[in-house]
């Protein structure tokens, strides 16, 4: 170790670090752990071995970092979409890091208030969506992204997360057109998994929600009052965002 601060030296307004004292004929390995902000980090090591003619000299460059900022929205609203995460490496391997290089926060990053998350970088990027809302699905066709940042640029991308789906079951009785309460209704896959059972209120329906967008459900009537007839012919829908394409998921049954 060299000097007297755990060998960790920081360079003055002139970006030079003068290290007295070094023996001639040792080999000093010197690297670069901390940048100001906008630079980007040196992570070479680099060594020297000291000779006695006095031009010991080691030379670090660093370049002016870019910018990556990921844009998370809602596909149908486009409202921003807060605590999305994802994880973003190089694309030659390693994680991107947080505060320059200094946190390790293992490539994970999470979408702020406004739906953004902005890493000062430089390099080819992958970039992950791993987790997603609650309340949203997310998109295949986009979930993995690669994107060059090159120093002093900024590079922005913009992923959207459709939100999950909800489907209403209306019954009617067929002479009056009044609503039918207590009317079970069984939801199944179109591998004939249950999704679930369902009985509709005092106004004859019932929203099931979460359902995922553009997939196929089979609905069956399974329970009816004692004074109607069951009807248990199967009926196939496909559920959709009612904003996106301009109708209601609402199905009724009488």
């Amino acid at each position: 170790m060299v000097g007297n601060s755990n060998g960790e030296f920081i360079s003055g307004d002139d970006g030079r670090v003068v290290i007295p004292g070094v023996e001639p004929g040792s080999t000093i390995h010197v690297r670069e752990i901390k940048v100001p902000e906008g630079v980007v980090l040196d992570g070479i090591p680099k060594s020297i071995k000291i000779s006695d003619d006095g031009a010991n000299i080691l030379r670090f460059y660093n370049k002016k970092t870019g910018y990556l900022v990921v844009r998370k929205l809602d596909k149908i609203t486009k409202e921003p979409l807060s605590g999305v995460q994802f994880e973003l490496t190089y694309a030659e391997g390693g994680y991107v890091d947080d505060a320059h290089g200094h946190l390790s926060s293992k490539g994970l990053y999470t979408t702020n208030a406004n739906g953004e998350i902005r890493v000062p970088v430089v390099g080819t990027v992958v970039v992950k969506e791993v987790k997603t809302l609650p309340t949203h699905i997310i998109d295949e066709a986009t979930r993995i992204q690669t994107v060059t940042v090159n120093p002093a640029d900024t590079q922005t991308i913009t992923v959207y997360n459709e939100p999950l789906c909800s489907l209403t079951l209306s019954k009617k009785d067929a002479v009056t057109g009044k609503p039918v309460p207590n009317t079970e209704f069984t939801l199944k896959d179109v591998d004939g998994n249950i999704l679930g059972r369902y009985t509709t209120g005092g106004d004859g329906t019932v929203t099931v929600t979460g359902l995922t967008p553009n997939s196929t459900v089979v609905v069956v009537e399974t329970k009816v009052p004692s004074n109607y007839v069951l009807d248990s012919t199967p009926r196939t829908i496909i559920v959709r965002n009612a904003e996106q394409y301009g109708y209601s998921n609402k199905y009724f049954f009488s």
